[in-house]
């Protein structure tokens, strides 16, 4: 069985999930993400590649897109994933910062 095919019985979209995580590089290289720790750097970029594999089909499907677009739409969807959960670290911190 080739590695792509086993990849997307995984329901993995490898270009999908490159583009989301060019979208992660670029949200983790803002000036306001820098000082950030490695590991949240790291989730960051990873909950974006998640978010771009699993969320690009549902938007192409829901909103028509056509197919030569696609990893254009995977990578908005990798740095918007990002921002999402970038809020929920700074919400959490700050809610752990405060119980100290």
């Amino acid at each position: 069985m080739p590695l792509r095919s086993l990849v997307r019985d995984w329901g993995l979209e490898i270009v999908y999930m490159i583009s989301g995580a060019f979208g992660g590089l670029l949200f983790v290289m803002k000036k306001s993400n820098r000082k950030r720790p490695t590991w949240e750097k790291i989730l960051i970029i990873f909950i974006g590649v998640l978010t771009a594999n699993y969320l690009t089909p549902l938007v192409v499907w829901l909103c028509g897109i056509p197919e030569n677009v696609h990893n254009g739409i995977a990578f908005i969807l990798g740095y918007a994933g990002l921002n999402t959960i970038g809020y929920i670290i700074d919400y959490l911190r700050n809610k752990v910062d405060k119980k100290k």
